[in-house]
Parts: structure tokens; sequence; C-alpha cells
């Protein structure tokens, strides 16, 4: 069962990784362009985050964060380019501080489009063709408005092997109860992650079960249950050795 654990927990580390998306291993059009922050900053090392408009969940929702389906680097001029299957997809660019570009914006990062905006812009890719995006321009430092404020979700810690120490830097991932561990994936991501009290919030658009786990990290998944319009506390996640 740990070594199944294990192996799906690699899968999932591999998933996050720029370039690399959900679905099919190769794309069958492409998209390009170039991302702009206001001012001096640049958004060198950022990615762009892609979700597919079939998936019925828009990025720009202020209540939860869905793991984006397709991630691409964003280089030192700026600009961008990578593979994926046909279809629409809303689009963000995100800048974190430091290397890791996983989870969802938190405050100072640079985002685009701003959070003023109603919705992210949706971009269509077509079989064997290149959409060219052009140059896009206005990411902004996080806005407050930007702040996740679900009431659906859970609460808890997440603690090392010996389930006494809270554990620091992690981030908390979730998909829905009853997928296969073959075929299991992310769907939402905690706030952030943890601090030195190895406290984690994670949202999601309804209740349900939900499947929680700690990226890169061996661990016990956790089934839980959760009711539409609650926050469910005390759910501690504890890694294994």
């Amino acid at each position: 069962m740990k070594g199944r654990i294990s192996l799906t927990l690699l899968a999932i580390c591999l998933l996050l990784v720029p370039g690399v998306a959900f679905g099919q291993a190769g794309g069958d059009g492409s998209i390009k362009g170039k991302v702009v922050a206001q001012g001096d900053e640049s958004m060198s090392g950022g990615q762009v985050k892609l979700w597919d408009v079939k998936g019925g969940y828009s990025p720009l929702g202020h209540e939860y964060w869905q793991v984006q389906g397709y991630a691409f680097p964003i280089a030192d001029d700026g600009s961008f380019s990578g593979q994926l299957p046909e279809g629409s997809y809303y689009l963000i660019a995100i800048k974190k501080p430091g290397e890791s570009q996983a989870g969802p914006p938190q405050k100072g990062d640079l985002v685009y489009p701003s959070a003023d905006a109603a919705k992210s812009p949706v971009y269509t890719v077509k079989a064997g063709q290149t959409t060219d995006i052009g140059t896009i321009s206005g990411a902004v430092p996080l806005k407050e408005a930007w702040v996740l404020k679900g009431k659906t979700g859970v609460e808890g810690t997440v603690v090392d092997a010996s389930g006494e120490k809270p554990f620091q830097g992690a981030l908390v991932l979730a998909n829905i109860a009853g997928v296969p561990p073959a075929a299991m994936r992310p769907l939402f991501t905690s706030d952030g992650r943890t601090g030195k009290d190895g406290r984690y919030i994670i949202r999601f658009p309804k209740g349900g079960q939900y499947l929680l786990m700690v990226l890169g990290r061996n661990s016990e998944p956790v089934k839980v249950t959760v009711k539409t319009g609650d926050m469910t506390k005390g759910i501690d996640i504890r890694l294994t050795r």
C-alpha cells in the first residue's frame, strides 16, 4: 500500500512541474506569447497556468484554488510557449518569490489578470496550429480582492512521522474521494504552504467526500466529509517515514 502511495505522490509531483499536464502526454496544438508586469518588475521565473474551460471551474472564483491543467515557465524576456490538446482555456500568469510556483497566489505575488477582472481571459487552441496571444501586460502585485474567501473546506495541521511536531512548508492537495489510486490526481490545493505551526486550510466549491495528501511527501491519504458552507476543523495529516 505504501509503495502505491509513494508512486502516486511521485506522479503528482511530476504533474505539477512546468510544462507537464494532466491527461494526454503530448499536445496536438500549441500556445505562445509574452507576459509583462507593470513598472520594472520582471515575470521571469513565473508560470503561465491554464485550465480547460470544459472543467467548469473558473480560476477567478476567489473561493477556492483548483490545480491547473497545464503550466508553462516564463522566460527571462517574459515569453512562454507550450503544447496542449485542442480546446479553450482560462489563462492566468503568476510569479511567486523563490523557485516553487505551486499553489494559489499569495500577498506580494505578481498576477495577471488583476484581481479586479471579472474573469480570466480565454484562449482557443486548435489541432496542428499555434495560438499566438501576443503580449499581455498589466501583471500586478496580488490585491486583497483575490485572497481566497470560500467557506467550504477543511482546516487542520500537517505533522511529522512522530505525530507530535508540526511540519512547515507543506502544500496540501485534495481529490474527490473514490477515485482509483492509479487515476488519482489533485484537483484543489491549500491556501498556501504551512507555517511553523503546520496549519493548513483547503477550500472546495461544494461539500462532499475528499481525499487529502501532501505534495512531495509520503503521507497516509486522509478521507474527510465536508458539508457545503462549513469548515471541517481538526483534520490532521501525518507524514510517514
